[in-house]
């Protein structure tokens, strides 16, 4: 509803995308700075892990700062409302590019570097992002790689994950996120999915 707020910040217009936790809103600050709005859904408010999960992608992207990783920008939480706010990017999502011909190898090797590097500044902060695929990548229409999406993401140091979760998406997945408890997972899951990720943009397939 184009109507709504979300905290200070004003939505405008319908969702523009959905997950399973909730939807994303453009929305415009009090400033007129645009923003995007994760909303957790209404039926996950009363439970604790899905909310404590949700809202601890605010808090580890407050500690990466990388031009390649979306940035946090506003945490909100009031009554019947928890939202996270994230910086707007402008642009598409790699799988839209990947349907797409042609696809060059230079295309692919940059994009590599560029999600490599984002990488990096995820495991300096043992950090471990667990969720790589064409759909957490943004091209902004100036070019710049935008990593998203840290709703599974693992903080060394603070293991949020119930024993026996399995998080992440199949496909992408390295075979101890499956078959591990899920304190063995570091930084060689999300190097492992970065080698399907290059397979799938090389060949156009999994």
């Amino acid at each position: 509803d184009s109507s709504q707020k979300i905290g200070a910040y004003e939505v405008l217009g319908d969702p523009i995308a959905a997950g399973g936790l909730g939807r994303v809103y453009k929305v415009r600050s009090a400033e007129g700075k645009i923003c995007a709005a994760k909303v957790l859904a209404k039926e996950f408010l009363k439970d604790r892990k899905k909310k404590e999960r949700f809202c601890s992608e605010y808090h580890i992207l407050s500690r990466l700062h990388s031009p390649r990783i979306v940035k946090a920008v506003d945490l909100v939480q009031e009554r019947g409302l928890c939202s996270i706010i994230l910086e707007y990017v402008d642009g598409v999502e790699l799988t839209q590019l990947l349907k797409a011909a042609p696809f060059p190898e230079e295309v692919a090797l940059h994009l590599v570097m560029e999600i490599s590097l984002a990488f990096q500044e995820c495991h300096k902060h043992q950090l471990f992002h667990r969720d790589l695929k064409p759909e957490n990548i943004l091209i902004s229409t100036k070019g710049q790689v935008k990593l998203i999406d840290f709703g599974v993401a693992k903080d060394q140091e603070i293991s949020r994950t119930l024993q026996g979760t399995v998080l992440g998406t199949l496909e992408y997945m390295a075979p101890e996120q499956i078959e591990r408890t899920s304190h063995e997972v570091d930084q060689r899951a999300d190097l492992y999915a970065l080698g399907v990720l290059t397979y799938e943009m090389l060949s156009r397939r999994l």
